[in-house]
């Protein structure tokens, strides 16, 4: 008998915003007696030669939009090895974002699944259950060629039994169709993988989004997208789109066409100020772009704004890599993207699919455009006890140490294995669900930062704003900084819709991460990541500067013993009303202000007796609930 893994359930809000994705926290691979998908089997039990083969085609394969309920047939040929009486095989359907669970006992129920075999004299057996599957069992005689096992799942046409497809726009999902060829109950994909396409719905609303700082007669780009209901990425949307500038003073075009969904207007400034861009398209709407701020001289370090979290459908999300960038760059306007499924966990184990990794390897590669976009080659160390983190390559290629294996099961393990990469990891949702980091564990060579916001929630400290859900005591951002871990503080989506760089409609939270690098390069912005040179926001593209007698965040303050007094200079621009700005001294709330307005530059000294080790940020809160906090400045006293 082969025990089933636990499901973790997402709670709270963003329970609601994760609920498709959430359904099921499992790695499938066996089947017991009572047709439930676990661990157990993987170790105890082998492929034989007649399991996971054959061929599976599926029809209609046209792609469809996003939530059509309809019905789609798979056609199984079993090899010529075939099927024994006690094999058979298996049907499963994403478990993510909208697809109807497959049932074989309810006709008119959602999901309706049934399957009938050309040769009379083969029974087959149906049963199904959690996570998206239907089973059916070869009874009486063996399932040989050129005999074939139909299976129907969904109703056509929306009738009774239909099933209902991806809410969220993606390339290449895939039907998984598993094979047990001699009954000894272990299953195998069969492959290559059918799978189809799922658009976007009709255009709804345009999306503006421009740099947040820009220098006068230096270019600058604006991109307008099209997008549905569900923020999906509408591809073939085209028509003009009318811009114009608020307050008036960027001198932005008339009018633009979107082609393919997306349009692109590059600019040279000549006047400084705090301006909008607004788009305009009929029953499109109106968009108003983030704040853009054109300064009269270049900065030492420029602002880049980042998502270095995110998932796709190679494991439990929604959209093929290529969907996944491409959204990154063309909606989102993002300078930095990161794709990071997980290492072993989803439909599918990337640390088993070294096809699915190349794939991943390669899309890293061809998105890469210094000056325009940055991505960086990553997975997600998937591990259910001591945290999760993703980790980045800096180079094109490189290996995955997962969390099922024993030679990379902790974190120690694993960053021993990485010690011969370039490489660095980042722990995520530490304070809580759906797993604490461990902060016994930390490694400064290899995690310079930390993602304190995402779709899971705010992770700063217990009883936090927008806190994360399932909150663990002593897991915190603020307990890892008292613990003397020196982290820098980033925001990442990680998201699993398919749209890294935005918020999730239905949650209070996702992330982004500013980082003020020299240039838009992977080896700029990887230095400016380990300099700590970062801070985070929930997902707004609020600015934060933040310095200590004269030091940058995230670096470290040197006090003479004769003059301790600590010059604290901030600013922060928001993209709605501030209101609070708060310096956090030590983990304590130290000094409060309540600026108002959208933007708000102030100081604060300190003069009372300084401790070398003592620490200081800032978090700032507009209106919405949107937060953003700097990195740390660390003190020093020789």
């Amino acid at each position: 008998m082969v025990g089933s893994v636990p499901r973790r359930w997402i709670l709270g809000v963003v329970a609601v915003a994760l609920a498709s994705a959430a359904a099921v926290w499992w790695r499938w691979r066996s089947v017991d007696a009572g047709g439930r998908f676990g661990r157990l089997g993987e170790s105890e039990l082998q492929a034989s030669a007649a399991d996971g083969k054959g061929t599976v085609h599926l029809t209609p394969s046209d792609p469809i939009t996003v939530s059509t309920r309809g019905g789609w047939t798979l056609i199984y040929r079993p090899a010529a090895s075939g099927i024994q009486p006690g094999g058979g095989v298996v049907l499963q359907v994403s478990p993510f974002w909208g697809w109807s669970e497959p049932q074989t006992q309810e006709p008119a129920a959602p999901g309706y699944s049934s399957a009938v075999c050309t040769d009379p004299e083969v029974e087959l057996e149906a049963d199904f259950g959690p996570p998206h599957w239907a089973r059916w069992t070869v009874r009486g005689k063996a399932l040989l060629p050129p005999a074939e096992i139909r299976i129907r799942y969904g109703a056509a046409g929306g009738g009774p039994g239909a099933a209902w497809s991806d809410s969220f726009a993606e390339h290449g999902q895939k039907f998984l169709l598993k094979v047990d060829g001699d009954g000894d109950r272990f299953y195998a994909e069969v492959r290559p993988e059918p799978a189809l396409d799922v658009l976007a719905g009709p255009a709804a609303r345009l999306v503006a989004v421009g740099p947040s700082l820009a220098v006068i007669g230096e270019p600058l780009r604006v991109r307008v997208a099209a997008l549905d209901r569900a923020e999906n990425f509408c591809v073939t949307e085209r028509g003009a789109v009318r811009l114009r500038s608020e307050p008036e003073g960027l001198a932005v075009p008339r009018a633009v066409e979107l082609e393919s969904g997306a349009a692109q207007i590059e600019l040279r400034p000549s006047a400084a100020g705090r301006f909008r861009v607004v788009a305009e398209a009929g029953a499109l709407g109106a968009a108003v772009s983030n704040p853009i701020e054109v300064r009269q001289r270049a900065p030492r370090y420029r602002l880049y704004w980042g998502d270095l979290h995110g998932h796709s459908n190679l494991s439990d999300g929604t959209g093929s890599v290529d969907d996944y960038y491409r959204y990154a760059g063309e909606v989102s306007g993002l300078d930095i993207a990161v794709l990071s499924d997980h290492d072993h966990h989803g439909l599918h184990a990337l640390d088993e699919r070294p096809d699915l990794w190349r794939s991943i390897e390669a899309g890293a590669a061809r998105f890469n455009r210094p000056g325009a976009m940055v991505t960086f080659l990553a997975y997600e160390w998937t591990n259910w006890t001591y945290g999760h983190k993703h980790v980045l390559y800096l180079d094109d290629q490189g290996p995955i140490y997962s969390m099922n294996r024993p030679e990379s099961d902790t974190p120690e393990k694993l960053w021993q294995r990485l010690a011969g990469h370039r490489a660095l990891t980042i722990s995520h949702h530490p304070g809580g669900g759906p797993v604490p980091t461990d902060w016994s564990f930390w490694n400064p060579k290899f995690e310079p930062v930390v993602e304190i916001v995402s779709v899971h929630g705010n992770s700063e400290r217990l009883g936090a704003r927008s806190g994360i859900y399932s909150p663990a005591p002593g897991h915190f951002v603020q307990d890892a900084l008292g613990r003397g871990h020196r982290l820098g503080l980033v925001g990442s989506g990680d998201s699993h819709n398919g749209h890294p760089g935005r918020r999730d409609l239905r949650a209070l939270t996702a992330g982004l991460a500013g980082i003020y690098a020299r240039e838009l390069t992977r080896a700029a912005i990887w230095e400016a990541i380990f300099a700590r040179r970062v801070f985070a926001t929930s997902g707004e593209r609020m600015v934060v500067e933040f310095t200590i007698n004269g030091r940058m965040m995230g670096q470290e303050l040197r006090l003479a013993a004769a003059d301790q007094v600590r010059r604290i200079r901030f600013r922060v621009a928001g993209t709605a009303p501030l209101r609070s700005v708060v310096i956090v001294k030590d983990n304590r709330d130290w000094m409060e202000f309540k600026p108002g307005g959208e933007i708000y530059q102030g100081e604060a000294v300190d003069d009372t007796p300084a401790r070398s080790g003592s620490y200081y940020y800032l978090r700032a809160i507009q209106q919405g609930d949107q937060l953003a906090w700097s990195s740390p400045v660390w003190l020093k006293i020789p």
